[in-house]
């Protein structure tokens, strides 16, 4: 039996390859991308297509026969919504790396979602970033009813992920300085000047509360009263450079500034991690009740490449949308993936270097929890 063809534009990208490797061995890969590939590879089960991701013919022949696209080329906010409805008009199910609320909105007004099957925030975050919280909170929890997650690193950056955290952020992709709370979005009314301390992260930061589109919609999926998202920022200059490059997008996104821009963060970037080693951690808290008694656990995942977490995301949603039962409709990634399957694949390939969970005071009750140990999961 011929297997199913899996499309993958920009399968050479850390994402991409990640992805790639883990669906080569079960499926039939076609890779696209506008340059020959470095190493062609060899698996009977590959075949490479020149694809230009702004072409609709292009799109068309690269769609053409695959049953599920995935799409890990960026920058996602410049793509929009072209490969999607290439591969909706191949017949073939979606599923996007990013995508996040522009593109649901972009599918929902053209009516896309009575027509096909669309997975989107594939990733790392927005992706794992809900999945590991849906995980969390069925892990005794009767309820629960505050959430807290903190993420951040110490990473290589591409262009396009650059370009994709900068036009998300003077999107409507987040909110700075605001939490959700009671069902709305509110200012935190919190100020962090200095470096903290942040329970699972190996050094101080400076960090901002940063509540965005998949943390509400996970919330009001969890029935949350409170959630709030905490980047960790280690470089301040990074910080405010950021800060300055998302106020000259609003003003101005033309192609040419958009590049000088993207580009200059982006060298800023990896120029301030030198030799120091990659890290990415991600740490969610829960609070709630087990057993009618108010319980907070916290999950703990470290990695050195926060890709390779993207791309394990990426290919579980292409092998749940394979497996069907799911009707036609945009979806969040973490609206139909099975969150105790994309742990089980973190594990056992070892993209995490660990994954700690331990039992912590209700925050009314907290204590010093740098002397907490960390328990082994």
């Amino acid at each position: 039996m011929k297997s199913p063809v899996v499309g993958i534009l920009g399968f050479e990208g850390a994402i991409g390859r990640t992805a790639m490797n883990l669906l080569k061995e079960s499926y039939t890969i076609r890779g696209g991308q506008r340059r020959i590939p470095k190493n062609l590879d060899d698996n009977i089960n590959f075949q490479w297509m020149k694809t230009d991701a702004y072409d609709e013919d292009s799109l068309d022949d690269f769609c053409s026969g695959c049953e599920v696209i995935l799409n890990c080329a960026g920058p996602s906010y410049c793509i929009g919504d072209r490969v999607a409805i290439a591969a909706q008009k191949a017949g073939a199910y979606y599923v996007d790396v990013f995508g996040a609320d522009f593109l649901e909105k972009s599918l929902l007004e053209k009516n896309y979602h009575k027509k096909g099957i669309f997975i989107i925030s594939a990733g790392n975050f927005p992706g794992l970033s809900a999945i590991v919280p849906c995980w969390l909170s069925k892990q005794g929890f009767e309820n629960v009813e505050k959430m807290e997650i903190f993420s951040g690193g110490m990473e290589k950056s591409t262009w396009s992920a650059c370009a994709d955290v900068l036009l998300s952020s003077v999107s409507g992709f987040g909110t700075p300085d605001s939490i959700f709370r009671d069902g709305s979005i509110i200012k935190s009314n919190c100020e962090y000047p200095d470096k903290v301390f942040v329970p699972g992260f190996k050094e101080e930061a400076y960090i901002q509360d940063f509540i965005n589109s998949e943390t509400v919609k996970l919330a009001r999926a969890l029935n949350l009263r409170e959630a709030r998202w905490i980047n960790i920022i280690n470089n301040k200059l990074v910080k405010d450079i950021m800060a300055k490059a998302c106020g000259r997008l609003i003003i101005d996104k033309s192609g040419e500034v958009l590049n000088e821009t993207v580009s200059k963060v982006n060298d800023l970037i990896n120029m301030s991690i030198g030799a120091n080693k990659p890290w990415y951690t991600m740490v969610v808290e829960m609070e709630g009740t087990i057993n009618k008694e108010k319980t907070r656990k916290r999950v703990i995942l470290r990695s050195s490449n926060s890709y390779e977490f993207s791309g394990i995301v990426a290919a579980a949603a292409v092998e749940r949308v394979l497996e069907g039962n799911i009707d036609n409709g945009v979806y969040w990634s973490f609206e139909c993936l099975d969150p105790a399957k994309v742990i089980e694949k973190l594990l056992r390939t070892k993209a995490v270097e660990s994954i700690n969970i331990i039992d912590i005071p209700p925050k009314e009750s907290e204590i010093n929890l740098e002397e907490m140990e960390e328990g082994m999961l």
